[in-house]
């Protein structure tokens, strides 16, 4: 047979698709095939679709004898049906296709393979406006419906009418003051108790409203049939709705659909203090300590969802909003601060809108903190001396009793050597209780023949007698640029870069 519409495409191509499951069997019209049926023309016609139709038949030697099987049906004009081609007898076709023909057999309205699993074949139709169609019977590989399947082998073809309702409809509410909720609502047909068959999504309007219709479902109809919703908005628990039937032309009013909101919290407050001292530990000068906000909502894995300086008496403070609120449950504070160790710790909020102040967090130190307490700021061309203080702290939980020293690192100095390293004078000895600190003064002469464009850092270090070689405290303290002006200190970052240049020459 030949035919004027071709279709060469291995895709189902739905007037009306909902993935619902077929009715009951029960009642079936018993049909057998009646040959001859191997062209549209001369399809067999199984009466109307007002009640279930099935009949059995068999395709036969495919290639060598193209066997194809057409059926006409007549029916209501806008019904929906379910067409369901599945291998079954003794001798079972291995893998049914199926195509479905307007009722003048020049267009092809759908084709499925394999959406009925197990290789079966199924299908959901509205019913063209002239009240026919007619469904083709193959097998897998039969694109253009020519009879030249993959496989021979017996089969069943049932076309069963689907009632359809017009809808439901209802509002997304909050459960404490009925305000409407903008969400985003699933709707899923149920099998049982078994709902995961989804039909169709939309998003809330005004004061909360939905409505699932044919317009919602963009053209597609709704079958009659058990369904539940589920409603998603930003700071309420998901809300599912119990399962709901709808009948035959049925438009069901849901009323409002009552959503919880997650409890919230409007703020988490702390203060980092050293573990030893108990001395606030700012962010906005030395150690620079900040804090970051973890969200722990198993009480195990953790993410960072806020990040925060302490203020200059080590006040720390996180805030809610709507679009990233604090909600109840296990949270974690990270702290860095330079020089110190990266401290944890982890709590339990609860509550509506509660203001929550975690308290101190003892951050613990190193062993020894060195920073630079007063640096000694440009230097003319024609040279001159350095002088600069170190403030030595000890984070050890014993006292302290050690030396203080400290070294430069020169680059493009001018010698041959092209740098140097030396300490500045004698070490300073230390006696320092737990948490104690002190303010050291060091100098250093810097000549005038250093070539422009050298630089020289400081460095400061610490030890515990009875040697130097027990070091436990270092930090970079300065470092100066010559130019033609003279010497003068570098940013923050310039030195970071500098000293990372020194220590990999």
């Amino acid at each position: 047979m030949q035919y004027i519409h071709s279709f060469r495409r291995r895709f189902t191509i739905l007037a009306l698709t909902l993935g619902l499951p077929l009715a009951s069997a029960t009642g079936l019209q018993a049909q057998t095939e009646a040959e001859p049926n191997n062209s549209c023309a001369a399809a067999q016609d199984l009466s109307t679709t007002t009640s279930s139709i099935t009949v059995t038949g068999s395709l036969d030697s495919p290639p060598s004898t193209p066997d194809v099987d057409f059926y006409r049906f007549t029916g209501n004009p806008g019904d929906m049906v379910i067409i369901d081609h599945r291998r079954s007898g003794t001798n079972p076709l291995s893998d049914p296709y199926m195509g479905v023909f307007a009722g003048d057999c020049l267009t092809l309205l759908a084709s499925d393979d394999d959406s009925g699993g197990n290789f079966n074949s199924r299908l959901t139709l509205s019913i063209p406006d002239d009240g026919q169609f007619v469904v083709a019977a193959s097998s897998y590989g039969d694109y253009e419906l020519t009879g030249h399947g993959s496989s021979t082998g017996t089969y069943t073809l049932t076309v069963e009418r689907q009632a359809v309702a017009q809808g439901a409809f209802g509002k997304v509410v909050d459960a404490k003051t009925g305000a409407g909720v903008f969400g985003y609502l699933n709707l899923y047909s149920c099998s049982g108790t078994v709902c995961d068959s989804h039909v169709g999504s939309l998003f809330t309007g005004t004061g909360g409203s939905f409505r699932f219709d044919t317009t919602s479902l963009y053209g597609r109809l709704l079958a009659a049939g058990d369904y539940k919703l589920t409603v998603d908005a930003d700071n309420y628990f998901r809300l599912e709705s119990s399962i709901f039937h709808l009948a035959e032309g049925q438009l069901l009013n849901l009323g409002n659909l009552a959503a919880t909101r997650i409890p919230t919290i409007s703020s988490i407050r702390g203060r980092a203090v050293d573990a030893i001292s108990r001395t606030p530990m700012p962010g906005t000068t030395i150690p620079r300590t900040r804090v970051e906000l973890q969200y722990c909502p198993d009480g195990g894995w953790c993410w960072t969802i806020r990040y925060a300086y302490a203020d200059a008496q080590g006040v720390f403070r996180f805030e809610g909003n709507d679009y990233t609120p604090l909600r109840g449950g296990t949270y974690r504070v990270q702290i860095w601060a330079d020089q110190y160790q990266m401290t944890e710790h982890e709590f339990v909020v609860a509550g509506d809108q509660a203001n929550v102040d975690i308290g101190d967090v003892g951050v613990k130190s190193l062993p020894v903190r060195i920073n630079l307490a007063q640096g000694c700021g440009a230097i003319p061309a024609t040279g001159g001396t350095c002088n600069f203080t170190v403030s030595i702290a000890n984070g050890l939980t014993d006292r302290l009793h050690g030396e203080a020293w400290t070294m430069i690192l020169g680059s493009g100095i001018g010698s041959d050597v092209y740098r140097t390293s030396f300490q500045t004078e004698a070490s300073k000895a230390l006696n320092l209780a737990p948490g104690e600190s002190i303010t050291l003064p060091f100098s250093v002469f810097v000549p005038a023949d250093i070539a422009n464009g050298a630089y020289i850092c400081a460095q400061g270090f610490a030890s515990q007698r009875p040697h130097e070689f027990n070091t436990l405290g270092y930090h970079d303290l300065f470092c100066l640029s010559k130019g033609a002006e003279g010497f003068t200190a570098m940013t923050e970052e310039q030195k970071r870069s500098a000293v990372k240049e020194l220590k990999n020459k």
